[in-house]
């Protein structure tokens, strides 16, 4: 039997999709505790007003729900080591803790990993029982919203407080930040202060998505390194292009396959002084890519591999132009974008052989052609 959860949009986006996928991760990981796969598989789909999860009844009880807490939260107490290779899955997990609670003091965030390890257990047995409006399952008890998993909610982000010392904290009920931040933790891809950036945290929003084919491009995010440093912005542009690379490899060969994603939900952080404050937010739209992968999913392979590699180079030194250029035509596809797209790019071309600056990547003709169907005027 099918059971379906609602997940209401509340207006504040990243805590909004962190929610969505945080049930969706509770429920898969239920699955993971018993040694075996769901059936039918869990799946995210976009309402507009709301997302629904949907996913095969089980029946959770309180062991069971302790169980699955435990195997969740065990990375907050015994962080694992990144290691020389690939690192292993728990140390993401901490990694995103860390970043949602980076403006906090050691103490507070050993606080709210007590919390969430207290209220997980509640949660996961409350989804066994009723379906639907997963709010109405929650407790009214709220908590205190850490900046790193929404950055509205960060103090001085909201109203003027002229005649008080500071505004209130943004707080949310308590069940819900307990499953946003396992949301986060499980799909979020968070960046460190490099060359032009600040704090970020980037999560892809589904549109349609079955969670298991997320969780596969979920794991070679973890393994693509680098985004482009040119600022953080062309990272979330960066990162916008190879998801929809690997979207586009999947419709290419997949039969059946049935996941993509409407936007890229992002939110920063500037560098000021001792802690990270908030410095913008939002949604980077994935139409674009869309489009061009319904018309022709190997041409858009071709096209999205250029995207990468010229957001890859345009985070050198010098070439930062490249990537600002190429990351203002994906968020705003006008001809007047693509014109200046393409100036910037010739000029990197044309450059002497011996030009360690000089462009080497070039657009594919077929493609090109597709594109210029997209292009607004």
């Amino acid at each position: 039997m099918r059971t379906r959860y609602f997940v209401t949009r509340t207006g504040f986006e990243m805590a909004d999709v962190c929610h969505a996928y945080g049930v969706a991760e509770l429920l898969q990981h239920v699955h993971v505790v018993l040694g075996r796969e769901p059936d039918p598989p869990i799946e995210i789909r976009d309402l507009g007003h709301a997302w629904e999860i949907g996913a095969a009844r089980t029946d959770i009880d309180p062991k069971l729900a302790e169980r699955v807490a435990k195997s969740i939260t065990a990375p907050l107490a015994n962080q694992p080591e990144r290691g020389q290779d690939a690192p292993p899955p728990g140390w993401f997990v901490a990694r995103g803790w860390n970043y949602l609670y980076v403006t906090n003091q050691a103490k507070d965030k050993a606080t709210a990993a007590q919390r969430l390890r207290a209220a997980l257990p509640r949660v996961v047995h409350l989804l066994s029982e009723r379906d639907g409006d997963v709010m109405a399952l929650y407790r009214t008890e709220e908590v205190t919203t850490p900046q790193g998993l929404e950055t509205a909610g960060g103090k001085g982000s909201r109203s003027a407080a002229r005649n008080v010392y500071a505004e209130k904290q943004w707080a949310l009920p308590e069940d819900l930040w307990a499953v946003a931040a396992v949301g986060a933790m499980a799909v979020g891809t968070f960046l460190w202060p490099r060359q032009g950036q600040g704090n970020a945290a980037i999560v892809p929003v589904p549109q349609q998505v079955r969670y298991e084919n997320h969780l596969e491009i979920r794991d070679e995010t973890r393994a693509w390194g680098i985004l482009c440093s040119a600022s953080t912005t062309t990272a979330i542009a960066h990162y916008a292009a190879k998801l929809a690379q690997r979207v586009a490899q999947r419709e290419a060969d997949t039969t059946g396959w049935e996941s993509r994603y409407s936007a890229v939900a992002y939110e920063g952080m500037s560098r000021t002084g001792q802690r990270p404050k908030p410095a913008h937010g939002g949604l980077f739209p994935m139409d674009l890519f869309n489009e061009i992968i319904a018309q022709d999913p190997e041409a858009a392979i071709a096209l999205f591999t250029v995207w990468d590699k010229l957001l890859q180079v345009g985070g050198f030194k010098g070439m930062e132009t490249l990537a600002l250029s190429l990351t203002e035509f994906l968020m705003h596809p006008t001809l007047r974008n693509l014109e200046r797209h393409w100036r910037v790019h010739l000029r990197f071309s044309l450059r002497d052989e011996s030009d360690s600056k000089r462009v080497r990547t070039f657009y594919p003709e077929q493609a090109t052609k597709g594109l210029m169907t997209h292009v607004t005027a």
